[in-house]
């Protein structure tokens, strides 16, 4: 039996999904395939990876994540996996979404060629895009057009999976399925350790890209209200198109700041987020997302998490005591910064062990190799039951 694993982004899917999708297909007995894309969509550079039996599908570069240039490279993708795979047998395709119109292509091969077909939504587009509802009203037939390459031809995957229940509950409609989280894989060994505070500072950091999707005005006004009663210290590991936007505002309005850059080696990460209490989950209001790839960072190292993603995250946050959810609003955000300051070390300890506890309960290894097992046998029952009604 042959399976394959298609992703636009493996830079992204691999560690935190797929490479999980390929161990469970292996054990099911398949071989499997990984058909992805050259391009690093964060670094913006050639991507090539050391592993085996992965194909290259070449797409076009591009710059800006809002741009021409990256929907052009998502349609030769798409129309260059469906080639492919025109000339190949796959008993099953794993599909990871988006881009939404290879879920139109994979689905038109569907009709054409025999395979069992499992589509993952792992982010909302146009509804992610961070532009006002007025501006999405404007252009709502072209977006419309857009949402319908993945709501029109969802409903005939035979088995879908969602990023998070925010996801799940938008287009459940269409297609039922199955919320598994991303996971990251463990650095502590069941050996975590809650990072000690003290009364003399408080710290935060940003683990991630400074793109046009983080709210870096939310960030700065928290942090300037903050600065004036506390001593603090704001480090940023990371990078994007917004860095220079966000360096330049800390510098401004006089907040200390330490600019990391990008830290792929856990140790070194590790010495700086010791020296914090906080780290900012931190979008424009304008994105539809329930849970990100930060939050699942920062859980797994035990921050408490000064977050505003609405749906799965801000209800993770209010039921286990491991962050404090803000808003935008000015009154809110005084209310939530007398808060935190107003907490005790226990009380940040406390939140610290709670983050740890969501990352063990939500998005381990562990939990997601489990919930992966449950998924396909569910998937199997349902298709034996067909066939036996057949």
């Amino acid at each position: 039996m042959k399976a394959i694993i298609i992703t636009y982004n493996d830079a992204y899917d691999y560690e935190t999904r797929t490479k999980y999708v390929c161990e469970y297909l292996k054990q099911k007995g398949y071989d499997v395939e990984f058909l992805i894309s050259d391009f690093n969509h964060r670094t913006k550079q050639k991507y090539i990876v050391n592993r085996e039996n992965v194909k290259y599908i070449h797409v076009p570069k591009y710059s800006k994540n809002l741009s021409i240039g990256r929907i052009i490279s998502c349609i030769v993708f798409a129309k260059k996996a469906t080639k492919y795979l025109m000339k190949e047998n796959f008993e099953l395709i794993y599909h990871c979404a988006p881009p939404n119109i290879t879920i139109k292509e994979l689905i038109k091969l569907k009709r054409k060629k025999e395979f069992f077909m499992i589509t993952e939504i792992g982010d909302m587009w146009p509804e992610t895009l961070p532009i006002p509802q007025k501006i999405k009203k404007i252009f709502r037939l072209p977006l419309s057009i857009w949402s319908n390459f993945r709501n029109k031809y969802l409903k005939y995957s035979d088995g879908v999976i969602y990023e998070c229940d925010l996801f799940k509950n938008l287009l459940e409609q269409y297609k039922k399925g199955q919320t598994i989280y991303l996971c990251k894989k463990d650095f502590f060994n069941n050996d975590f350790k809650i990072i000690k505070s003290n009364d003399e500072f408080l710290n935060f950091v940003y683990i991630g890209s400074i793109n046009n999707i983080f709210d870096i005005d939310l960030v700065v006004n928290f942090l300037v209200k903050i600065k004036e009663r506390k001593n603090t210290k704001f480090y940023i590991i990371g990078d994007g198109e917004y860095k220079s936007l966000l360096i330049n505002l800390c510098e401004k309005n006089y907040i200390n700041y330490q600019y990391c850059g990008i830290i792929y080696d856990n140790n070194e990460k590790y010495e700086i987020l010791k020296k914090c209490q906080f780290a900012f989950n931190i979008m424009k209001n304008t994105v539809t997302v329930g849970a990100t790839m930060k939050s699942l960072e920062y859980f797994h190292w035990g921050m408490a998490v000064i977050n505003n993603i609405s749906a799965d995250t801000e209800k993770i946050i209010e039921k286990y005591n491991c962050g404090v959810n803000i808003t935008s609003d000015n009154n809110d955000l005084q209310k939530k910064i007398d808060t935190i300051l107003n907490l005790s070390n226990e009380d940040i300890e406390k939140m610290q062990l709670n983050s740890r506890r969501v990352y063990e309960e939500f998005f381990s290894e562990q939990i997601m190799k489990q919930k992966y097992l449950n998924f396909f046998d569910s998937i199997e029952r349902c298709k034996n039951e067909e066939n036996t009604n057949f």
